[in-house]
C-alpha cells in the first residue's frame, strides 16, 4: 500500500505560475530561517503565516512535494 506522500511524489514536473513561484519563494524562505537555528514559530511570526503552514513547509524535502 502505498502513502499519500508517495501517490503525490508522482504527480509529475513541478507547476508554472504564480501560486508556484510563492510556493518556492516560501519554502526557500522557510529552510533558509530554519537552517540559520530558528524555531517554526519564529517562522511564522517573522514570515506572517500560520504555524502549520510553516510545520508542511518545513516538512516537504523539495518544494515540489507542496
Amino acid at each position: 500500500m502505498r502513502t499519500w506522500n508517495a501517490c503525490w511524489a508522482q504527480v509529475g514536473p513541478p507547476q508554472v505560475g504564480k501560486r508556484a513561484d510563492t510556493t518556492l519563494e516560501r519554502w526557500q524562505q522557510i529552510h533558509d530561517l530554519l537552517g540559520k537555528g530558528i524555531g517554526l514559530l519564529e517562522c511564522a511570526r517573522r514570515l506572517d503565516l500560520a504555524l502549520d503552514t510553516v510545520k508542511r513547509y518545513a516538512r516537504a524535502e523539495r518544494p515540489e512535494r507542496l
